[in-house]
């Protein structure tokens, strides 16, 4: 959780609270395995996210879903996720996520 909020920081320059979790993704690949979750956020304040590229992104900025649909994005997911939560897809609060041998 603490590298979600980190990485929009580093990556879109905009400082955010996380709300919910949409996924947690477990893939096994030979001797190990990728583990990647997906979170909800909101933005903390009017920071503006990050226009000049760097070595963390090429910058970020604000789309709806409609222009996020024209952009060269690396992955069409991002556009599949804001669909998603557009008709209604669920979102688990974040409490969800606990170390093992945490309490009921």
């Amino acid at each position: 959780m603490e590298a979600a909020v980190r990485e929009t920081l580093e990556e879109g320059g905009i400082p955010v609270e996380l709300d919910g979790l949409l996924r947690i993704e477990h893939t096994p690949v030979k001797d190990k395995a990728r583990v990647r979750a997906i979170f909800l956020a909101h933005p903390v304040d009017d920071t503006p996210p990050k226009s000049i590229p760097d070595h963390e992104s090429l910058g970020a900025g604000w789309f709806c879903r409609e222009e996020m649909k024209k952009l060269p994005l690396r992955a069409k997911e991002v556009c599949e996720i804001c669909d998603y939560l557009a008709h209604g897809g669920p979102i688990y609060p974040v409490k969800i996520i606990t170390e093992k041998g945490s309490s009921f």
